[in-house]
């Protein structure tokens, strides 16, 4: 499984991919222990736009594993 995080001084997100799809969970402080938000998405890309839409993080701006 795949992991990619985006973190600045305000939000905090991870991108987890798995079998089935990606997990997108939205850290609305960035040293929060559990999410704010979670989204299913069915693709990676899929996971990467939507950050993109919502949150303006590019897809260069994430640190993958």
């Amino acid at each position: 499984m795949r992991k990619y995080v985006f973190e600045n001084q305000s939000i905090k997100l991870v991108i987890e991919e798995d079998i089935e799809g990606c997990y997108l969970y939205i850290y609305e402080e960035p040293k929060a222990f559990r999410p704010s938000q979670d989204y299913f998405l069915i693709s990676l890309e899929n996971a990467f736009k939507k950050a993109q839409k919502k949150y303006g993080i590019t897809k260069d701006q994430w640190i993958g594993s």
